[in-house]
């Protein structure tokens, strides 16, 4: 026979059992800031930036952080005025001052060739040339910020001839160590280039060649350190399985 137990245990509210099925789970329990109730927030929700418990809380939040006003000065009238904070980037406090702004011209002198040309007030910021040639001159040879004492201009070793070359391509299945396309595939130029991983063209071991096509090759002018590291590995690797 089987005994009823008359003891029906504790009811709990709602709000404790979320609390409790919550309990195992990574997260805090945060106010709102619109409605101060608390709500369960997730490590993922966090580095969002989630600050509300509901989507009609995010609404009015958004709408007042949106409605913020800033102040702002006209470039051209020297106007003072207030815009909202996701329009932050208005330089014109009205469209007859933005207008000004593309036809009012100032004269300026260029940095290469020291001649006075006439601009709009609004590329004074930006633009320190009066022609292409000048801008090109600004940004050449040791003003450069590549500039790597014309390293560019030095001569390749006898060693790094048509042979050296193919036996590199060789070595590598004649397919790019960067991007992994094929000689066969290759849309500009026909052959892969043979890179000097460390830079320096006297060095023209196999440790420090590698196959690469010309858009890879161009690529690994920038962030030296982190193309050295990776092509190092795979060409050390490629020496171990051909010619061990």
């Amino acid at each position: 026979m089987v005994r009823i137990s008359s003891f029906k245990g504790k009811h709990h509210t709602a709000e404790a059992k979320m609390k409790n099925r919550l309990a195992h789970l990574k997260g805090k329990f945060i106010p709102c800031l619109i409605c101060q109730k608390e709500f369960w927030l997730f490590p993922s929700a966090e580095k969002r930036g989630r600050k509300t418990c509901s989507q009609p809380c995010r609404g009015i939040f958004l709408h007042q952080t949106r409605s913020r006003k800033i102040e702002h000065k006209c470039i051209i009238c020297s106007k003072i005025f207030y815009v909202k904070a996701s329009k932050k980037r208005v330089k014109f406090c009205s469209k007859i001052c933005h207008t000004k702004s593309m036809i009012t011209r100032i004269t300026k002198k260029c940095s290469v060739c020291q001649t006075e040309f006439e601009i709009t007030q609004s590329a004074n910021k930006y633009v320190k040339t009066c022609s292409i040639q000048c801008g090109i001159t600004l940004k050449s040879g040791a003003n450069c910020y590549m500039w790597k004492g014309g390293a560019s201009f030095l001569p390749y070793s006898s060693e790094f001839n048509r042979q050296l070359k193919h036996r590199i391509r060789l070595r590598d299945h004649y397919i790019c160590q960067g991007c992994g396309v094929s000689e066969g595939n290759l849309k500009r130029k026909h052959v892969l280039d043979i890179h000097h991983i460390n830079h320096d063209k006297m060095n023209c071991t196999k440790e420090n060649l590698i196959s690469l096509c010309t858009s890879c090759n161009a690529k690994a002018n920038f962030k030296r350190d982190f193309w050295r590291s990776l092509y190092s590995t795979k060409a050390s690797l490629a020496n171990v399985l051909v010619y061990s």
